[in-house]
This record gives structure tokens, C-alpha cells and sequence, in this order.
């Protein structure tokens, strides 16, 4: 899929015991008569406790934090993804994978790309991929922190997706949004929209594993819930 205006989306001793243990011993007198003496006493065995090896300890990663006031985003922006649904299988990191300039632009020349969002000061991006319970669809989140919220609203207006394998989808928000689908005969089944919550662009790929289209209203209610997120940092 080509898109124009170069934008991606948001698509780890025991010391041994004395081995003399009770030895009985033999002897002849002086004499010269065999006389046998008492079996020598046997040595204790003695030991020295093992080393008590320390107790593992593990170090866990504190959780990541974030906040929004007035559109901008603060901490960790992989703070505002949604959490993926129980029984889903997390496609590469599951707390979110680093967005390069070519991920988000579209674009493969990477010093284009990395030219273009310096236009609008681009801090960061990650994106988050699940396989959703059941493995009958893959879902991709996106975002990409820019420069300031009027920054983000400038990159959304300036860039699209277009190409001869998608169309147009429709959806109904109450926020700018633009959506596509991709058309028949294309190589994938996906669902795509995106929009900026402040300063920070959104984008929502659902992609069929099977021969049926993705919903429109599973792509409604996760760009929804993730608009949400972002709006709100709950």
C-alpha cells in the first residue's frame, strides 16, 4: 500500500566426612601371643554446614507513568496504550515496540522521513500489536508524539493515506477522523482510521487473519477507547 504525503500509521562443603570411620584394628602382644585389642574408637565424622546460598532476587521494571494536561502528554507515552484483552498474544514487545521515522511516515527513504517530522518536531512514537482472542484478527496500535498539539493538528490535516488499494470508510465520531478500508482483490483485509488526541497522532489498524472483512464497529470502539485514553490518561 503507497501513501502520499510519505505517513505511516499509527498503520530476559560439605566438607567430605572424615572418611575414617570405625576401623577395627589388630595387634600382637610383646610376647609374641595374638591377643587382639579393643577396636579402635571410631573418629567422628565431622561436617560443616553448606553455605546457605543467597536468595535470588529479582528486579522488576518499575510500571511506566504518564499524564496529560492540556493536550500534552507527559512520562512514558507507551503509558497510554490500551491494555490488550485477556487471551490475546502480544506481537513483539508487549509494552510497545520504538517507531522509527519510516514507520511513521510511510516512507522508506529514512532521511526523508526523519526531515519531515522534524517539520513538526517529532519526540517519539512506539506501537503495540496483538493477536486478538480467537487469532481471527491482528491488531495494531499507533502514536506518535509531536512538537506540541497545534503540531500534531498540522501533521494530521497535511497527511493521509491514499493508493489504489484502499477506499474510504465512514465512521462516526464526534473528533476528526479519517478511515479507509482496504478494496477488494488487495493483498490484506484491514481496517484503518486515525486521528490526534493534543500532541500526540492516533492510528488503528485491524487486519483479518481470515477471507472475512474486519468489522467497522470493532475499529469504531477500539479507536474510540484508545481516543479516550489519551484524552483522559485513564
Amino acid at each position: 500500500m503507497r501513501q502520499r504525503g510519505a505517513r505511516a500509521r499509527i498503520g530476559a562443603g560439605l566438607a567430605v566426612p572424615a572418611l575414617a570411620a570405625a576401623l577395627a584394628v589388630t595387634g600382637c602382644s610383646a610376647q609374641g601371643k595374638a591377643q587382639s585389642t579393643p577396636a579402635a574408637a571410631a573418629p567422628k565424622a565431622t561436617t560443616s554446614a553448606a553455605a546457605t546460598p543467597p536468595a535470588p532476587t529479582t528486579t522488576t521494571a518499575p510500571p511506566v507513568t504518564g499524564r496529560v494536561a492540556n493536550g500534552v502528554h507527559t512520562g512514558d507515552l507507551r503509558f497510554f496504550f490500551l491494555p490488550a484483552p485477556e487471551g490475546a498474544v502480544p506481537l513483539g514487545d508487549p509494552d510497545g515496540d520504538p517507531l522509527t521515522p519510516v514507520n511513521v511516515v510511510g516512507n522508506p527513504d529514512e532521511a526523508a522521513s526523519a526531515a519531515m517530522l522534524d517539520r513538526y518536531h517529532y519526540r517519539k512514537g512506539y506501537s503495540r500489536s496483538y493477536s486478538a482472542p480467537g487469532g481471527q484478527r491482528q491488531v495494531t496500535l499507533k502514536l506518535a508524539q509531536f512538537g506540541s498539539p497545534s503540531l500534531a493538528a498540522d501533521y494530521y490535516r497535511n497527511h493521509h493515506y491514499s493508493g489504489s488499494g484502499i477506499r474510504p470508510l465512514k465512521l462516526d465520531e464526534p473528533f476528526p477522523v479519517g478511515a479507509q478500508q482496504t478494496v477488494a482483490g488487495s493483498q490484506y483485509r484491514e481496517l484503518l482510521a486515525d486521528t490526534y488526541v493534543g500532541d500526540v497522532q492516533l492510528s488503528v489498524v485491524v487486519k483479518s487473519l481470515t477471507d472475512a472483512m474486519p468489522s467497522r464497529t470493532e475499529l469504531a470502539t477500539l479507536l474510540e477507547a484508545q481516543y479516550q485514553r489519551l484524552r483522559t490518561g485513564r
